[in-house]
């Protein structure tokens, strides 16, 4: 299971001061102009003793292959540990570590989905 990534959608925003576009995130290769249509995520996480803490540690490759070969790809894709709170109905899993992963990477403003 992984997340597949891909550019953004360009969203409009309206406030009382008027309407602001804002621009779904690209996806890069670190130090390129290279723009990619999407990359594969794999997630490792590491659940916290109390029951209701989850570590995530994204890790971006160019595709599923890659992947499967160890090949990490540097992208402007934020790859920095992050932590969550889960709700008391929820278990600490992959499954919920995935949703928390998607929800993350969309608030970055791209587009993700679990694959």
């Amino acid at each position: 299971m992984g997340i597949l990534l891909s550019k953004g959608n360009t969203k409009e925003v309206v406030t009382e001061e008027g309407t602001t576009t804002i621009e779904g995130t690209s996806i890069f290769i670190k130090g390129t102009e290279i723009e990619l249509t999407n990359v594969y995520v794999r997630i490792e996480f590491k659940a916290s003793l109390d029951g209701r803490t989850l570590t995530i540690y994204p890790s971006v490759f160019l595709n599923e292959f890659e992947y499967s070969k160890g090949n990490e790809l540097a992208t402007n894709v934020n790859t920095n540990a992050f932590e969550v709170a889960i709700l008391e109905t929820e278990i600490q899993s992959i499954d919920t570590a995935l949703a928390y992963s998607v929800e993350k990477f969309t608030d970055y403003g791209f587009n993700a989905e679990i694959i």
